[in-house]
């Protein structure tokens, strides 16, 4: 009896451990910048499987993946992405750029200050107006969370036609107004 009660325990024992090891967090050994240097160009942004938006850092107008290591200006965030394939998207992307100010230019371009890419995250801090910008996604969208320093101006650049050869572009303003700019 006090044998069964000893195999019994032993028994329960293993199958919870079995379980906890089975319910680990190996995502976190993940590591998205592997590939991303160099040629290989490989996408570092949030995605989910089969998912249909690959949101990242376009940091030149030419790379697919969006982000390289140097320069670290950013030009924006665009929405769809590939790994290290040649040609862009026929019909456009759209690119979204957080800043603050005057809309005195059309080229909003920052640097990075600060970078964190997990697995199915992106964040970056702007060195110029200290704009955090955090990317995740869902099977069809991207998710932005943007966190403007205090008493600063709240401005979001839209560009629908960003890689697209007839240029479109549009500004919120305010909460309740749009601008629109044909650029040619």
């Amino acid at each position: 009896m006090k044998n069964t009660k000893s195999l019994i325990f032993l028994a329960a024992s293993f199958l919870l451990a079995i379980n906890s090891s089975a319910q680990q967090n190996v995502h976190q050994y993940v590591d998205p910048m592997i590939g991303s240097e160099g040629v290989g160009r490989v996408f570092i942004g949030p995605s989910c499987p089969y998912g249909m938006v690959k949101p990242s850092p376009d940091c030149t107008s030419s790379p697919n993946s969006g982000w390289l290591p140097e320069p670290k200006e950013v030009t924006g965030f665009s929405q769809v992405h590939v790994s290290g394939t040649g040609g862009g998207p026929k019909y456009g992307n759209i690119l979204i750029m957080p800043f603050s100010g005057a809309l005195d230019k059309m080229d909003q371009t920052s640097f990075r200050a600060e970078e964190n890419v997990k697995l199915g995250y992106y964040e970056t801090v702007f060195k110029e107006n200290n704009i955090k910008t955090e990317i995740t996604t869902g099977e069809k969208v991207s998710f932005y969370r943007i966190t403007y320093p205090k008493n600063s101006s709240k401005e979001l650049k839209i560009d629908p036609g960003f890689f697209w050869e007839k240029k479109k572009f549009l500004m919120l303003e305010k909460p309740s107004s749009l601008l629109a700019h044909k650029l040619k």
